[in-house]
């Protein structure tokens, strides 16, 4: 972080965040960036879960999520918004005027927060995507994506009971493999169920191998508990819709909820004055197109707020007002 405060921190350098840092400075589109400070924190790189994927918007059609994020990377970037990667965030004081964020890289300080950090928490495990498939799609369908071969060890992380289901159903569907399956937030205990070896707590990547993957185990408390290897592992996305930590840092703030995402209005606000919220972690409905539009919403929001603060009136916000005779147009300031 290069200076102490900015007008606006936002968390989450996805297609959500990154979209909302450049609305946020510049308005509308047409509108040149202006004198807003503008900070992007990401607890790994930016666009880290994003980038390595397709972004689809229908069926057959979808934007490759490295030239999306490298696209508002550079936009962000003309804009002079600060971007910087793997910087945790700790804690966030909404209180007052100047919102204090705590990271691992130090504390700053910013008059509007934007929260965009979805809702899914292992992006760390996008550099593997060789060997790791999140898994959106039910498992008769998710299963033709293993890799070929037999009695290798798939792993199957997820953060909640409904786990232990789906690797049942690919039990099923793949009898010819062997399963171990990790359920985060749980109680570090291991039990076996046919062909499932259960370890309830996380499991994270520590080395990629020639044949899989090294995976280390942990309890509840963060504490190690061993390792075990995997030729594939597989993440239960949807397991973490319902519960999920990326959010922890606002855990003391009251932050109203709903079905385990961040309870917004149109405009993106939160139940927090000065802190609105786009992305995945405001909605069921995940992609492409909810991150780019909640986000644009969220930081012409901001937009909006800030100049509103300094100039005692309202921006122009959409580009089609008259050429002429403007003060009369139902959308002027004036």
């Amino acid at each position: 972080m290069k200076k102490d405060a900015y007008d606006i921190i936002v968390i989450g350098g996805g297609p959500a965040g990154l979209m909302c840092a450049v609305t946020a400075v510049g308005g509308v589109p047409i509108n040149p960036p202006r004198d807003i400070s503008c900070l992007v924190l990401d607890r790994f790189e930016i666009g880290q879960f994003a980038k390595y994927g397709k972004l689809r918007l229908t069926h057959l059609w979808h934007l490759m999520g490295d030239e999306v994020i490298a696209t508002l990377r550079g936009e962000a970037l003309k804009a002079v918004v600060e971007l910087a990667e793997n910087s945790e965030v700790i804690s966030v004081d909404p209180d007052g005027p100047e919102k204090k964020v705590v990271t691992t890289r130090g504390t700053c300080t910013g008059r509007k927060v934007a929260i965009c950090t979805g809702f899914f928490p292992h992006g760390d495990l996008m550099p593997f995507a060789r060997k790791v498939r999140v898994m959106f799609s039910p498992p008769e369908l998710e299963h033709h994506a293993l890799p070929p071969g037999t009695g290798y060890t798939v792993a199957v992380l997820g953060g909640g009971p409904g786990t232990l289901t789906l690797a049942r159903r690919l039990r099923d569907l793949r009898p010819d493999l062997h399963y171990f399956v990790a359920v985060e937030g749980a109680s570090a205990v291991e039990s076996s169920e046919g062909d499932l070896e259960v370890h309830w707590g996380s499991a994270e990547v520590w080395r990629e191998t020639l044949d899989g993957l090294k995976l280390v185990l942990r309890d509840s408390e963060g504490k190690k508990t061993g390792t075990r290897t995997c030729k594939f592992l597989l993440v239960d996305y949807n397991s973490y819709t319902l519960k999920t930590n990326v959010t922890r840092f606002l855990a003391d703030q009251q932050l109203q909820m709903s079905r385990g995402y961040l309870k917004v209005d149109q405009h993106g606000n939160t139940s927090l004055p000065g802190v609105v919220a786009a992305g995945n972690i405001v909605t069921p409905v995940s992609g492409a197109l909810t991150a780019l539009s909640t986000g644009f919403t969220a930081g012409l929001n901001l937009f909006s707020q800030l100049h509103t603060e300094r100039h005692g009136k309202a921006p122009f916000l959409y580009p089609w007002l008259p050429m002429e005779g403007f003060e009369s147009h139902p959308l002027s300031s004036s």
